[in-house]
């Protein structure tokens, strides 16, 4: 019989890390190193997203479906991968305060979001990153930080905040 295969948070990351190379491309111990991932989980998590239509091979190299991992992104993992707001902690920004889009919102210390670090420049609401890793992996990548926080409005914020994120992963992957 064969096992299920379920999509696991940090194979959205890992295949968003794919979309935004490009034309490039990292091996796996490479791409892992880039995310703070063991080269065998960053395998695991292109074979998983492969199999469930975000991630193509081109030529031997891996390639993202972007329409797919947009519509994903916007339509479907938000419920795979539920946001819920904790306690106000010290973190790295996400959400709308971390995307371009927030010098269009003022934030306050109450609706700030944050990924927990106790080295992180802010304080707000504590919000669970999709792997462990993640605020390390972007902390040192910029490129890979906004599209993540971007999503992480999409996963828990209002409507308003929800749409400009929308509209920003929409402009960046299509």
């Amino acid at each position: 019989m064969n096992k299920q295969i379920c999509l696991k948070p940090q194979d959205v990351v890992v295949t968003l890390k794919i979309a935004l190379l490009g034309e490039d491309s990292l091996s796996f111990q490479r791409l892992g190193s880039a995310l703070y991932l063991s080269a065998s989980e960053a395998h695991a998590s292109t074979r998983r997203a492969s199999l469930a239509g975000l991630l193509a091979t081109e030529e031997r190299r891996l390639k993202a479906n972007k329409s797919i991992l947009c519509n994903f992104l916007i339509n479907g993992a938000p419920y795979a991968f539920p946001a819920i707001p904790g306690p106000i902690q010290r973190g790295l920004p996400t959400g709308i305060t971390a995307t371009p889009s927030s010098s269009y919102i003022r934030s306050t210390q109450t609706n700030m979001l944050v990924w927990p670090s106790a080295d992180g420049p802010a304080r707000g609401s504590a919000i669970t990153p999709l792997y462990p890793n993640l605020v390390l992996a972007c902390q040192h990548d910029e490129l890979l930080y906004r599209p993540l926080a971007a999503f992480d409005s999409i996963r828990s914020e209002s409507a308003r905040e929800r749409t400009l994120a929308i509209n920003y992963l929409q402009e960046l992957l299509l």
